[in-house]
Formats: structure tokens, C-alpha cells, sequence
């Protein structure tokens, strides 16, 4: 998604982010952070799971959730980048949230809500989105206003009858052809997207928002393998119109491939079918062809590097960008050069225990996970950054 905020952005850059931190990672009370609502062009955004939201916000906050995609819905929902947010924030995702704000030129946020939505329970009013399951909306879905956020091209491939369609992207420019004085339906592929509409809807006086939650069930009823491992031990898969096209035909899934012969595929569970195409999408591959495998190699087993970046025996080999974070990967990949940058003016200098803290490395992991190269270097997005900066400031 690109914006139109973004062509400024690109001619005159970004701000330094550890200023806007320094700016912006400011908690505040409850008296302080209402106080702040009250001046102009200051919006209140929530950013925790939409199911937290739901069930208690700030009455007048936008929800965009960072477990979804964020970025790109900020710039679309808020669009003026001279406005001011408050941040309404789970304990530990204030930084991240700033962080993303202002990669998309959101750098004038006030602080958040310190202690989160609980601070703010305790004597305040809270409002709520009401939900409903398919199985119950399809009882009443002939008489009540029904409007779909997707976009048109997941429409396209198929909708409930009697709904109207708004756009997610076009919701604020259409919200007046809203029916305000009865019930609104929202809905989307997941729940992402109706929320934010809901929440949209909300503070703009519609007191009838309800999320109408169209729900997946579990994968067998899709043709795909259950996960055999418990949540957390792999990346999740997050993608609205999978599930769809295969309810409508427009994917099969299949199961692992045992052979090939010829246009003929041979699949594990004894079945066969011919293919005229077949496009190899397997994922997350190490792999440095550049250096003899005997020097190095860590296309299979651990990988020993300090900071997921630093050769325990080589100190002018660095890896920039070589790890799996649970959020996104260029805030670490940036530190990482900040600190490489350090090394090579001599301004750092590599512990003398360089060997244990790489094996450390391996014995203990941010994230127990499920052991293939990609999840081997998995790390917690909060604590790399935070080990990252640590040694950035001892530097000279």
C-alpha cells in the first residue's frame, strides 16, 4: 500500500527514530492522557487484538491493530500526518507500535496510556462492539443492514446477499451512506478490517456497530493438515482469501508430493494427478553460495553468531538482516548496521567471551521452536532490539 503522504517522505526523509522515541515513549496518567484528548487534532489508537478491543476501548479511539496489517491501514485510516496519537497499547508494545508509526511519517505521538486499558476502567466510561456468529446473523440476515469492508476483488469472488458494499479503504469518505438510525452489520474475511470499520463507525456517533464474525474452523475443513505442534512453535500464516478460494473452488489443496514422473505427480496419500506447472513456493532457505562450505555453512544445523551477526573467529565477517523476528525484521537489520558501523570505526570492541555467547546463542533461544533453519534463528522482537541498543551505547 503506498499513500500519497509517502512521496513527501521519500524527498525529504525520515526523522531520526531514536528522537522520535525520545519523544514519543512517554507514559502517561489517566488525568494527563485525558487532558491531551481534548486538544485539537489528536486522535486516541488503540492497537491491541481486535478481541481485546472489542470488548472495552476508550469511547471516540481508532482501533488498528499491530498484529495485523498495520502500517499500511495507519497511513490509509489517518491519512494527515501532522496529527497527534495517543496510544492505548498491551504493557510492552509501546515502543513497537511508536516505532511503525513513524516509518510511515506518524512521528507526532504524545505518549500512551500507562498501564494500559485497566488504568482506564477504574471510573471511566468504556464503550464496546457487540459481535455475532455466522450461524446467528444467518437468522436475521434478511432484515438488517449488512455492509462488507472488503475489497472489491475478494467481492468479485463472491458475497452475501442484501449486503452493501464499502470498501475499507473508502469507509471515512462513505460513512453518511451508512443508515444510522438502525443496527449495521460489518463485516470483512477475518475480523481485521470489520473492527476497525466498527470503531470508525463508533466514533463518529453510529452507536450500532456490530461485528458480524465469519468464522474458519479448523484446517481439516479446508483439506489442509492440522498443526501437529503447539501454537508459537512455527510462524503463523495470516492471509484473508486463502481459506475463501478454497471454499469456492478456486484453490485444491494437496498433500506432500512423494514422486515425480514426468507431468505426473504422486502424492503421499496414494493419489495422482497430472500437472502441466508446478511452482516450488517451499519457503525459508540459509544459504551463502559465495563461501566454500567447509569455511562456512549454515544451510542445515545451529547457527552460532552473537547478536545473530557476529563469527565467533572472524572479526571481519558480519551478517546484517540474518534472523526471523516475530514482528518486522528491518528495525533489527537497521541497529545491526548501526553497530557494525560502530565496529568498523573501532568503536566497539567484540566481548572477550565472544565463543560462549555464541554457543549461548543456540542453547538458548528467545523461542523454543520447532527446529528448521528459519525457526533456529527465530529471536523476540523486543529483546533483540533492546540487546541490540545495549551495545550500540557501550560503544564509543
Amino acid at each position: 500500500v503506498y499513500f500519497p503522504s509517502n512521496v513527501k517522505l521519500n524527498q525529504e526523509g525520515y526523522d531520526d527514530f531514536e528522537l522520535v522515541l525520545k519523544n514519543s515513549n512517554n507514559p502517561l496518567t489517566v488525568e494527563r492522557f485525558k487532558d491531551l484528548m481534548n486538544l485539537k487534532n489528536v486522535i486516541v489508537l488503540d492497537v491491541r487484538h481486535q478481541n481485546e478491543f472489542r470488548q472495552g476501548f476508550i469511547p471516540g479511539s481508532i482501533f488498528i491493530g499491530l498484529k495485523g496489517s498495520f502500517a499500511p491501514w495507519a497511513g490509509s485510516i489517518i491519512k494527515d500526518l501532522s496529527t497527534k496519537i495517543l496510544l492505548v497499547c498491551d504493557n510492552g508494545f509501546e515502543e513497537e507500535a511508536i516505532l511503525r508509526l513513524s516509518r510511515v511519517g506518524f512521528d507526532n505521538c504524545l505518549g500512551y496510556l500507562d498501564g494500559g486499558i485497566s488504568s482506564w476502567t477504574s471510573g471511566n466510561n468504556i464503550d464496546i462492539v457487540e459481535s455475532i456468529s455466522a450461524d446467528d446473523l444467518s437468522k436475521i440476515i434478511d432484515s438488517v443492514n449488512l455492509i462488507d469492508v472488503r475489497k472489491s476483488g475478494e467481492r468479485s469472488n463472491g458475497y452475501l446477499l442484501n449486503s452493501k458494499h464499502i470498501s475499507l479503504d473508502d469507509f471515512q469518505e462513505k460513512i453518511n451512506e451508512i443508515d444510522s438510525n438502525n443496527s449495521n452489520y460489518v463485516h470483512c474475511a477475518g475480523g481485521y478490517r470489520s473492527m476497525i470499520a466498527c470503531s470508525i463507525l463508533k466514533r463518529n456517533g453510529y452507536d450500532s456497530g456490530i461485528l458480524a464474525y465469519i468464522t474458519n474452523g479448523p484446517n481439516s475443513n479446508y483439506g489442509l493438515a492440522n498443526p501437529n505442534h503447539k501454537f508459537g512453535a512455527t510462524h503463523p500464516t495470516v492471509n484473508s482469501e486463502l481459506l475463501y478460494k478454497i471454499r469456492h473452488g478456486k484453490i485444491k489443496p494437496k498433500g506432500e508430493i512423494e514422486s515425480f514422473e514426468g507431468k505426473l505427480v504422486r502424492f503421499k496419500d496414494k493419489s495422482k494427478e497430472e500437472f502441466d506447472v508446478v511452482i516450488a513456493c517451499t519457503g525459508f532457505v540459509l544459504s551463502h553460495p559465495f563461501f566454500d562450505k567447509k569455511f562456512l555453512n549454515y544451510s542445515e544445523g545451529p547457527v552460532p553468531l552473537y547478536l545473530k551477526m557476529f563469527h565467533p573467529s572472524y572479526d571481519n565477517l558480519f551478517f546484517i538482516g540474518m534472523f526471523q523476528p516475530l514482528g518486522c525484521i528491518w528495525p533489527g537489520s537497521e541497529q545491526q548496521s548501526k553497530l557494525v558501523a560502530k565496529a568498523l570505526k573501532g568503536g566497539w570492541k567484540r566481548p572477550s567471551n565472544i565463543d560462549k555467547l555464541c554457543q549461548r546463542e543456540v542453547t538458548h533461544p528467545d523461542i523454543k521452536q520447532i527446529k528448521t533453519n528459519r525457526h533456529r534463528i527465530t529471536v523476540d522482537f523486543h529483546r533483540f532490539m533492546k540487546d541490540l541498543k545495549t551495545q550500540i551505547k557501550l560503544s564509543n
